[in-house]
């Protein structure tokens, strides 16, 4: 007779959704859920650590080596729980739209924006060079081939680079999938097959029953943020699915040379995307053109 088994699932926010998956749809498991890891401090060190003593398995998500707390870090998890840590890579694909980026300014920290964290560096260049909105909208609805024809190439070369030190890899089934239906939200915010998928073989290693069915009743999503495809990039990887033409971002409530403050969830169109982006940008390198 099969017993009951604990799991930990350490990570960011992909890891919250993989606790939730795996406790719907592992049918003999007991998870024990954590905080994400960017929301750990070595305030937690003991409470987490006492989780990890008393699973019987550890799902660790990839971190670096350099990690600033080593207790979260594969190689020490690998040496301190030997057998009992597997570890997944982040899931992050950025090739349907490569020129996401962060943006850290003073006294912002990360500059947030109508797509919450996320820029895209096309209107940022276009803002800085001093470019209409329009010479920005046409940047990202039409774009140059040029810019993007490897683009599913480079970033899928970036996730199996760094599935080199993991034990379960996910790479072939992105690989397979991104160009047959949309896969991620942003990039490192995946559709929830790619969760399922990720959550069954990790199940999978340590023997663990796993429903397919009862996963993909899963209510939860990493939907919050939505930026669609470069249409360059649609043409230059053939992709086969529709896209909307929406972004589905936050609302700009404030945008001052000493604060940007986002709201509610908001759907905007190309043009008022871009003029939301350039208000922030005026206002937090005002003069510096």
């Amino acid at each position: 007779m099969r017993g009951t088994k604990t799991i930990v699932v350490l990570g960011n926010c992909q890891a919250q959704m993989l606790e939730g998956i795996l406790a719907l749809a592992g049918q003999d498991v007991t998870v024990k859920r954590l905080p994400p890891v960017f929301d750990i401090g070595e305030q937690e060190r003991a409470e987490v650590i006492a989780a990890f003593e008393k699973a019987d398995h550890i799902f660790a998500q990839r971190v670096s080596q350099d990690y600033h707390l080593e207790w979260v870090r594969p190689d020490w998890l690998r040496a301190t729980f030997p057998h009992r840590v597997l570890i997944w890579p982040n899931i992050y694909f950025d090739g349907y739209f490569p020129d996401i980026h962060y943006i850290y300014r003073a006294p912002y920290g990360k500059v947030q924006g109508p797509l919450d964290d996320y820029h895209l560096r096309r209107v940022f260049d276009a803002h800085k060079a001093g470019r209409t909105v329009a010479s920005a909208v046409d940047s990202i609805t039409k774009g140059e081939l040029r810019l993007d024809q490897n683009a599913f190439e480079k970033s899928l070369g970036q996730l199996t680079l760094r599935e080199q030190d993991v034990d379960v890899k996910i790479s072939d089934f992105v690989a397979h999938e991104v160009g047959q239906r949309r896969a991620f939200y942003t990039p490192n915010h995946p559709f929830n097959f790619l969760l399922v998928e990720m959550a069954r073989r990790l199940a999978d290693r340590v023997d663990l029953l796993f429903s397919m069915e009862r996963a993909g009743t899963f209510g939860y999503a990493l939907d919050k943020i939505y930026i669609p495809i470069y249409s360059a990039i649609i043409r230059s990887q053939s992709v086969k699915f529709a896209e909307t033409a929406g972004y589905l971002g936050r609302q700009v409530d404030v945008a001052t040379s000493q604060i940007i403050a986002v709201g509610a969830q908001k759907t905007y169109t190309p043009i008022e995307l871009v003029e939301q982006f350039y208000r922030i940008y005026d206002a937090v390198f005002a003069g510096q053109r």
